[in-house]
């Protein structure tokens, strides 16, 4: 299995200049600004507080990411989601 080169995680399926990456840390090292804007558009929508980053968690295993801009949308929502859990403990 091979290893991604932006994270050392294995399971990589993604080949750019014979690196191997998952999609999502190739999304954020060659299109960050794409990503960054799907980030920051998760977190102003999180913060206005009509927004549920759990069920926009589950949403996106039904109908995976597919660009840089959902990408950093759905890690800004794990982001919240993990935050969420630690307040709770």
């Amino acid at each position: 299995m091979s290893k991604c080169a932006v994270c050392d995680n294995h399971g990589a399926s993604f080949s750019h200049d014979e690196e191997m990456y998952h999609m999502e840390c190739y999304y954020e090292c060659y299109h960050y600004g794409d990503y960054d804007e799907g980030y920051q558009l998760a977190r102003q929508e999180i913060d206005s507080g009509d927004f549920d980053a759990t069920l926009a968690v589950m949403s996106f295993e039904q109908d995976p990411p597919n660009c840089a801009r959902h990408y950093g949308f759905r890690r800004a929502c794990i982001h919240e989601v993990e935050k969420l859990y630690d307040e709770a403990d």
